[in-house]
């Protein structure tokens, strides 16, 4: 029997390296479904099997809808990694997926107990623009954002694309 760690090391490997196997991916999806296996999915492996889905282009809106479902249990979220946040709102983004009362929540906690100062330059552009394609908006994290980038000399550590993305967010 697989593992939640070996299905999302599997999903995540075939999407870093471009693999596009649907079959596989199909396979990956039928087996996180099934009855009571995401309950073992740790934040990290939601969320890289969610980047790999939309990496490759491969929407599976059941999946992503369980995956919302597994994220909002309560006290589940605040185990989550800004990085495991920032993959898993750019996963739904990418898709083109919504689901408001995930996006919501995510926002709530990326407001909470100093969490965007976690963030890297990544992570927050992923956020910001995820929140702006899917035409989520919330004012408070925004400017939660708009507040961390100008903290610190943060905007010095952005790459080009991700100024780009983030000012994209922002018009």
């Amino acid at each position: 029997t697989c593992k939640a760690q070996e299905i999302s090391n599997l999903a995540w490997a075939f999407a870093t390296v471009g693999i596009q196997n649907v079959r596989l991916m199909a396979s990956i999806a039928h087996w996180t479904l099934r009855d009571g296996f995401l309950l073992t999915f740790r934040p990290q492996a939601v969320s890289n099997v969610a980047w790999a889905f939309a990496t490759l282009g491969i929407r599976n809106e059941a999946l992503m809808e369980c995956f919302a479902d597994r994220t909002l249990q309560p006290g589940y979220l605040s185990t989550f990694k800004s990085q495991e946040v920032s993959n898993l709102v750019w996963a739904f983004a990418k898709l083109n997926v919504t689901h408001d009362v995930l996006m919501a929540r995510i926002a709530e906690r990326n407001l909470q107990d100093r969490f965007l100062s976690s963030y890297t330059s990544q992570g927050i552009s992923n956020v910001a623009w995820a929140y702006a394609t899917l035409k989520f908006h919330d004012a408070a994290l925004m400017t939660g954002i708009a507040e961390r980038i100008q903290r610190n000399g943060f905007l010095l550590t952005f790459k080009a694309q991700e100024i780009a993305n983030t000012a994209w967010a922002f018009a």
